[in-house]
């Protein structure tokens, strides 16, 4: 919680005991002291009023700092239980025995062999501020359809490559140009499986996703608002 006294603010903490307050002023020139905001009000008609009030600073403030532990547990429980989701969705994907392929995301044919490809793109990514182009190594688990296209797309413009690519008993190989050579290390893999968030779509049932979801406005209003989202 912050006091302002204008120029300078003055940041609340907490004494050991929990029931009283100590002041840090912050200077507009960046300078800090222990100075008290309330200063000789505190022996005024209202000093009563201000003790008070200073009390109920040093509760809330305890009850805010105790809200954040609380709330860390929460967010290290709902990780636990975010990764338990997704394992359970890998299991119950891969007793399906069907294939992913990763270039346009979608189920394989049933009975169909997916190959791997390895695509060297230039991509424009970031923000607005940040955006720019930039060359995308990937590795993709592909249907048929999406290796032949990807394949006789190959080398247009030169901003886009796709080449064959086969695992080995030692690693995964490429073949540039007919040369063939290990998988570059910088190669981004995509998993040969969909997103938890599939799974409706491909009839696997699961339990709900559940998240810790904040929003901004009381955020900054108030010090966290809290809401529960099942999705």
């Amino acid at each position: 919680m912050h006091i302002y006294n204008n120029p300078d603010t003055f940041f609340l903490e907490p004494c050991p005991k929990g029931d009283k307050m100590n002041f840090v002023k912050v200077s507009k020139n960046g300078n800090m002291s222990t100075e008290d905001p309330f200063g000789e009000a505190r022996y005024s008609e209202l000093a009563d009023s201000i003790e008070e009030l200073l009390k109920k600073m040093a509760l809330f403030q305890t009850a805010k700092s105790k809200f954040h532990e609380t709330e860390k547990e929460l967010r290290i429980a709902l990780d636990e239980y975010g990764k338990r989701r997704e394992k359970l969705f890998e299991t119950k994907w891969k007793e399906r025995k069907i294939g992913w392929c990763t270039r346009r995301q979608h189920v394989a044919k049933e009975g169909e062999e997916l190959k791997l490809l390895y695509i060297q793109e230039q991509q424009t990514r970031g923000s607005c501020e940040t955006r720019g182009d930039v060359t995308a190594y990937e590795l993709h688990t592909v249907c048929q359809t999406c290796f032949d296209d990807s394949r006789e797309r190959s080398g247009c413009g030169g901003e886009f490559y796709a080449f064959k690519a086969e695992q080995r008993e030692d690693g995964i190989y490429i073949s540039r140009f007919g040369n063939w050579a290990p998988l570059p290390k910088n190669t981004d893999i995509f998993n040969p499986m969909p997103l938890p968030y599939k799974a409706p779509d491909l009839n696997i049932e699961l339990p709900p996703n559940i998240r810790l979801g904040q929003d901004c406005f009381f955020q900054r209003i108030f010090f966290d608002h809290i809401e529960y989202e099942i999705r």
